[in-house]
């Protein structure tokens, strides 16, 4: 897959689909990522909230995706480092 380029507000979404992709609670991932689990519901569910570094640590943890920025290429083909 190419390569796509994603505004930092879109991080908000992929990250929240990444986490309902791997069917595991938000505590299950809150405890895996080191957060608690209010943080990690409002780097899923509060877009306006800058929690970024988390969503990226989301998203490249459970959507099987590389992210890097400054405007945050998205590269499906690139596993992530658990």
């Amino acid at each position: 897959m190419t390569p796509s380029l994603v505004p930092e507000s879109e991080l908000h979404t992929r990250a929240r689909a990444a986490w309902e992709a791997s069917g595991l609670t938000q505590r299950e991932v809150a405890a895996a990522l080191g957060v608690s689990q209010p943080t990690l519901s409002q780097a899923l569910n509060d877009p306006k909230r800058s929690l970024s570094d988390l969503r990226i640590r989301i998203i490249e943890r459970y959507g099987d995706t590389r992210v890097s920025g400054p405007l945050y290429q998205l590269d499906p083909s690139s596993s992530s480092p658990s």
